[in-house]
């Protein structure tokens, strides 16, 4: 068979991307261009839409002592911190610390004393 000769078998020994690019010719152009648009703008606004999702979240905005019409869960932790309460007990700690070493100067004589 001769390669030149156009048919089926031509086809058949055509690779993929040459088989691919013969089918997108053959392919109307405005029908392609116009499913493609429609593809983009939807896909568009998925992505508007799940971003939109992501970063805003639907939570009630409070004031200080004020109560909660309904229970608000939060996703995050979070850590409230009595900074009196905090250094108070800090300082009631440290003072029922005792003191770990007696300082006696007689000690540094014996001990040289030993070492000479």
């Amino acid at each position: 068979m001769n390669q030149s000769q156009p048919g089926k078998f031509r086809q058949l020994s055509a690779g993929p991307l040459e088989r691919a690019w013969e089918a997108y010719k053959k392919i109307d152009r405005r029908i392609f261009l116009s499913d493609f648009l429609v593809c983009a703008i939807v896909s568009f606004l998925v992505i508007l839409m799940v971003q939109h999702e992501i970063t805003t979240p639907n939570l009630p905005v409070y004031k200080e002592g004020q109560v909660a019409g309904r229970t608000v869960r939060v996703r995050k932790a979070m850590e409230v911190e009595d900074r009196d309460a905090t250094e108070a007990e800090r300082a009631q700690v440290i003072s029922r610390i005792p003191d770990v070493y007696d300082y006696d100067s007689a000690s540094i004589s014996v001990w040289s004393d030993r070492w000479k």
